[in-house]
């Protein structure tokens, strides 16, 4: 009888209770489960890791500086406009540029980023027109259109249409 009474009194109260056994099994588990995520979440950083530095982080700089120049770099964008232009069978009649205020970055590590104001005269057909946009919005260099307009319509068996863009095109500034 005195084992029974132990047994209920001391032993199971440990056992059960608010510092138990059970809660410190618990709390190990816990623990243990911690270090092997961030066992596995090292490993996986560090072959990323491995990865960038067998590719080259140069590469991947040079690509994100197509998507995202250092500078306006308006040769360049003239060069893309005109290629993009003449696949589509459209013609740039005239091209203005604004430099546009910088944007203030949130991070320290991201510079300002610059917005070049584009507005482009053209002449074509309008189903070239539609190639002509989706291929400036799908170019390596990151632009945006802002708006479009249409001009020569209503004109019977006239399918050549005089356009306005306007568009901008980013750059990061030093």
């Amino acid at each position: 009888m005195t084992t029974l009474y132990l047994y209920i009194n001391l032993l199971l109260p440990s056992y059960n209770g608010a510092n138990g056994v059970q809660e410190l099994r618990g709390e190990r588990e816990s623990k243990k489960a911690i270090v092997e995520n961030e066992a596995k979440a090292e490993a996986v950083i560090g072959s990323l890791i491995e990865t960038y530095k067998s590719k080259g982080l140069s590469k991947i700089s040079d690509t994100f500086s197509l998507i995202l120049p250092a500078k306006p770099d308006i040769p360049t964008l003239l060069n893309q406009l005109d290629g993009i232009s003449r696949i589509d069978n459209m013609t740039i009649d005239s091209t203005a540029f604004n430099f546009l205020a910088l944007k203030a970055s949130k991070g320290t590590l991201i510079k300002p980023i610059g917005t070049v104001q584009m507005t482009l005269a053209l002449h074509g057909k309008y189903q070239d027109l539609r190639a002509f946009v989706n291929d400036l919005e799908t170019n390596i260099r990151l632009i945006d259109i802002n708006s479009l307009k249409i001009d020569g319509g209503g004109v019977p068996n006239k399918d050549i249409f005089n356009y306005n863009l306007e568009a901008y095109a980013y750059y990061q500034s030093d």
